[in-house]
């Protein structure tokens, strides 16, 4: 998946004390402070993000859910989720 790596799939972990959609969030807020994931950019789909990081399409959208609510991104049905962080 463009934009992520290895390093990223692997920073999630069940055996870790913090949700799994809390880690998510973590990894796309550090993706999008980085500047690897740029304003306006255009985020993979809920589904996308769920295979590639091994998590259920719910963790993912509470991971989305908690990026919208601290101003990263902006998602929109059926257009996706944007950066809007700069």
């Amino acid at each position: 998946m463009r934009g992520f790596t290895t390093a990223d799939r692997t920073a999630l972990s069940a055996q870790k004390p913090e949700p799994l959609y809390h880690q998510l969030f973590l990894v796309l807020k550090h993706k999008i402070d980085s500047g690897d994931l740029r304003h306006a950019a255009r985020l993979p789909g809920e589904l996308e993000l769920a295979e590639f990081f091994g998590v259920s399409r719910i963790t993912t959208r509470r991971a989305l859910d908690e990026l919208q609510s601290a101003n990263y991104v902006r998602r929109q049905r059926g257009l996706g989720t944007y950066v809007t962080h700069e």
